[in-house]
């Protein structure tokens, strides 16, 4: 993923399917290019901060699928085992378990 860095070591993402996705300007079109070509030393807190909304909003929207919540009965034991394994992993174990479950569901 592309980003551009500021002088002050911060970022901000310029994914290619966020651009794509988000509609823009010819204002923000040319300070992106401007940005892509290291043109400009520094942004506006102002600026900024609508280019990370926009780019966090393309982001979510490419992300962000339905779900639907869903009941189900799973015993002591093996909820403790997958919690250990999404422990493992650095997820929480509910995240952990949907995971799982979609890896099964495309293969």
């Amino acid at each position: 993923m592309k980003t551009f860095e500021f002088d002050n070591n911060k970022s901000i993402p310029l994914d290619d399917a966020d651009l794509k996705t988000n509609k823009i300007n010819r204002e923000e079109e040319t300070d992106i290019k401007a940005m892509e070509n290291r043109e400009y030393a520094s942004v506006s807190k102002s600026k900024l901060k609508k280019y990370k909304k926009a780019f966090s909003d393309a982001k979510h929207k490419i992300i962000r699928q339905k779900t639907k919540p869903v009941t189900i009965r799973i015993s002591e034991t093996d909820i403790a085992l997958l919690q250990k394994k999404a422990a493992a992993e650095g997820l929480p174990y509910q995240t952990y378990i949907k995971s799982q479950l979609h890896k099964i569901a495309i293969n």
